[in-house]
This record gives C-alpha cells, sequence and structure tokens, in this order.
C-alpha cells in the first residue's frame, strides 16, 4: 500500500508542477505577444521593427512549445480529454501557424516600399491582437467554463 501511496504522491507532484509550467509558460507567452505588439505600434523605421520581432521570434516559438507540450503531459497524466483542453491544441496550433505567415509576409517587404510597410503594420497590429485574444479567450474558457 506504500508503494501506491508513493506513486499517488509523486503523479500529484508531477502534475502541480507541470501545470506551474504551463501557467507561467502562458504568462511570459502573452507577455511576448503584447511586446511584439508594443513594437509594431511604436517603431518607425521598419528595418529596426524587422530585426526586433525576428530576435522575439524563436521565445515566441519556444513558449509556444512549451504550452504545447505541457499541455499534452497534463492530458496523458490525467488520462481525460476536454473541450477546453482540444480548444487549447487548437488555440496553440493556430499562434503557431499565424506566426509563421506573419514572418513570411513580413520578409517580403523591401525597405524602399513604403506603402507596404504601413500595410503591414497595420495588419501586424490586428494581428498581435486576435493572437493576445485568443490566449486570453482560451485561458477564461478553460478557468470559467
Amino acid at each position: 500500500m506504500d508503494k501506491a501511496k508513493e506513486i499517488f504522491e509523486a503523479t500529484s507532484t508531477l502534475i502541480e508542477w507541470t501545470l506551474y509550467s504551463h501557467l507561467i509558460g502562458a504568462g511570459f507567452f502573452l507577455a511576448i505577444i503584447l511586446y511584439n505588439y508594443y513594437i509594431i505600434a511604436n517603431e518607425e523605421n521598419f528595418v529596426r521593427l524587422a530585426k526586433s520581432i525576428q530576435k522575439n521570434t524563436p521565445y515566441f516559438h519556444a513558449l509556444n512549445f512549451l504550452m504545447f507540450y505541457t499541455g499534452i503531459v497534463l492530458i496523458t497524466l490525467l488520462k481525460i480529454i476536454t473541450f477546453e483542453m482540444v480548444l487549447m491544441i487548437f488555440a496553440s496550433l493556430y499562434l503557431m501557424i499565424s506566426e509563421i505567415k506573419r514572418w513570411k509576409r513580413q520578409r517580403v517587404i523591401k525597405s524602399k516600399e513604403k506603402q507596404k510597410q504601413l500595410e503591414y503594420k497595420v495588419w501586424a497590429k490586428k494581428h498581435y491582437l486576435i493572437q493576445a485574444f485568443i490566449l486570453i479567450l482560451t485561458y477564461a474558457v478553460a478557468k470559467f467554463i
């Protein structure tokens, strides 16, 4: 009986740490999204804007992967899958794919194409607001429903 209790306590601790990692990763992930929005909104020089966003891209994808991976670990440990968990998986995939599309859209704009730069900035602001909204909405659905 002591062995079963040990395993249960170890699993409970692992679930707690995985959940904490998941929530902390989500907080930092939202911070990266909002920081990217801040850069888009305030940087006038498009080359500096592109470089600043490019520096954040590995952190963006690493935190998204952390949330995705810890979510999958939680699903595995709990041995259940709910609507909220499926929603989180799709949200994570959407955020990854939309960021790749943003990067592809940004990289073809030349430094002399001022009109395309302005159009991109307007689009990118909406893009980051949508990403932040999806992340917050996913959290709200998981927390309150």
